[in-house]
């Protein structure tokens, strides 16, 4: 006799699954340094578990307290790279809203992709200064500038 599964217990997993998620997104956290400087992406180290965000299905998780009193966080990549999304805050309660920018070498592209792309600078200003492919979603109280040569459809 096989067993049997109550259809409330499979209504309550259902829900538990499903609950707050909207898509399949991986959030990748920076876990290199903190403090101010020039940061390659596509270091492995720079990532926690390894895991350099680069695909439609993760976004850069870079909310932290980045150390230091003065100057801007700088990130390159160094060949295109997409990403279903950007998270930017300085969460320091001393040195705050610091600003962050995301440049390329080489003339590489950074595509946001997947499902609902999106980049959000929770506060303070977060740039970005190489070409991008996709439309996006600007979210959070920050301030978003797009300097590179080619600038997709973003939606504020």
């Amino acid at each position: 006799m096989s067993p049997r599964i109550a259809p409330k217990a499979l209504v309550a997993a259902a829900a538990m699954l499903g609950a707050g998620s909207t898509s399949l997104q991986a959030q990748t956290l920076w876990a290199g340094s903190l403090s101010v400087g020039t940061y390659t992406w596509s270091t492995t180290t720079n990532w926690a578990g390894g895991n350099v965000p680069d695909t439609n299905t993760e976004s850069a998780d870079l909310r932290l307290d980045w150390a230091g009193t003065t100057g801007t966080i700088t990130f390159q990549i160094a060949a295109n790279t997409t990403v279903n999304g950007i998270y930017w805050d300085d969460t320091g309660s001393v040195d705050a809203d610091r600003p962050g920018t995301l440049g390329a070498t080489g003339g590489s592209t950074l595509t946001l992709a997947g499902t609902t792309p999106f980049v959000n600078v929770a506060a303070g200003t977060f740039t970005i200064s190489c070409p991008i492919s996709g439309n996006f979603a600007k979210q959070g109280g920050g301030t978003l500038v797009l300097s590179g040569s080619t600038l997709p459809s973003v939606t504020i």
